[in-house]
Order: structure tokens, then sequence, then C-alpha cells
């Protein structure tokens, strides 16, 4: 699983990032220089989940909180297949 972050976005990313690396070793978790979600990007914290998915929320918190539901549908959709 795939995961952006823009660096244009609000503070509080490099943390987040930080976190989900040392948690999920296995997860792809990068800054990009823009993630074309401009209309978003400055406002609210967000992330591009495999390249089709904008998750977004109000805090970096939420974000972290949706992120982890995301992966366990993708786990459990991935192990039944």
């Amino acid at each position: 699983m795939k995961i952006r972050f823009c660096e244009h976005s609000p503070k509080g990313k490099s943390r987040l990032v930080k976190q989900l690396a040392a948690e999920f070793p296995g997860l792809d978790v990068k800054v990009k220089g823009c993630c074309k979600q401009c209309k978003i990007c400055r406002k609210t914290a967000f992330c591009v989940l495999d390249v089709q998915h904008v998750l977004t929320a109000a805090t970096w918190e939420e974000l972290y909180q949706t992120i982890c539901k995301n992966m366990a549908i993708y786990v459990f959709i991935y192990l039944n297949c």
C-alpha cells in the first residue's frame, strides 16, 4: 500500500509519516513535492492512498485513524481474495 503526503500541506505531517513508517514497516510512505490536490492541500490534513483515493480529516490524528481503518479493510480484502 502506498501513502503519499504533499510537502505543502499544513504542519504536522512529518510526525505522522514517522509514526506510520515505525508502526508499519512494509508500508510505502513518502512526502512528495506535490500530490495535485491543491484545493484541499493547504486547508486540511490529507493523503493519497494507492494513487486513487484521497483521505481527508480535520487533524493529523484523525487522519491517522482513517488510514488505519483503511489499512484494516485493505488487509481483510487481500486475505480473503
